[in-house]
C-alpha cells in the first residue's frame, strides 16, 4: 500500500484463511519505492550496492571465465605459444584485469601481485600445466590416474611460479623448462 498518511494501518488481506503480508516497499522500473513515497528505501538499498559491488563469489568467478578462455585448446599451443614473451604479455594483460577486479586493488598493482593475491597461476604456466597433463595421459607408458597425473602436474606449476617469485623474475620473462 503506498500512501502519504502517516497515521495510517495497514489492511489485513486474506487469501483462503491466511493473512497476505505487505512488503514495506515495492520495486518498479528500478525504483525502490517505500510505502510513504519518501524514496529511503531506494537510497538505502541503492546506496548499498554501490559500496558492495558483486560477491567475491561473482569476482572469482569472473577470473576462473577469463582463465577458462585463455587456456581453450592450450594442451595444442602450449609450447608454442609459451616460448615468446609478447604471447605470455597477451595472456597475462586480460588475467590481470581480472585479478585486479576480483581483489580490488588499484590498478597500480602489478600483475604477478594481483593473481598471488588470486591463488592464480600466470597464463603461461597454466597453459604448460595443461599441456604436460595432456601429454601424460596420451602416454602409454606413464601410470597413474589423472588425479595423480594433475597433482604432479601442478606441483611442478608451483614450483616454477615460486622460483619466479623467489629470483624476482617478471611473468614475461622466463619460460618454464621443466615441462614439455
Amino acid at each position: 500500500m503506498l500512501t502519504k498518511k502517516w497515521a495510517y494501518r495497514d489492511p489485513v488481506f486474506l487469501i483462503g484463511r491466511r493473512p497476505v503480508p505487505l512488503l514495506k516497499k515495492v520495486r518498479y522500473l528500478g525504483l525502490h519505492i517505500d510505502p510513504h513515497l519518501t524514496f529511503s528505501a531506494h537510497f538505502r538499498t541503492v546506496s548499498a550496492k554501490a559500496l558492495g559491488g558483486p560477491s567475491q563469489s561473482k569476482r572469482a568467478m569472473l577470473m576462473s571465465v577469463v582463465n577458462s578462455r585463455l587456456l581453450y585448446a592450450s594442451s595444442t599451443w602450449a609450447k608454442r605459444g609459451t616460448e615468446y614473451a609478447i604471447f605470455r604479455k597477451l595472456m597475462i594483460r586480460p588475467q590481470r584485469l581480472a585479478a585486479l577486479k576480483v581483489t580490488r586493488t588499484y590498478h597500480t598493482v602489478s600483475a604477478e601481485a594481483a593473481l598471488f593475491l588470486t591463488g592464480t597461476p600466470l597464463g603461461d604456466l597454466f597453459a604448460l600445466e595443461r599441456k604436460g597433463v595432456q601429454s601424460k595421459m596420451d602416454d602409454s607408458d606413464i601410470l597413474g590416474s589423472k588425479g595423480e597425473i594433475r597433482k604432479d602436474q601442478r606441483d611442478i606449476l608451483l614450483a616454477d611460479w615460486s622460483s619466479r617469485w623467489r629470483h624476482g623474475k617478471n611473468a614475461v620473462g622466463r619460460v618454464r623448462s621443466s615441462q614439455t
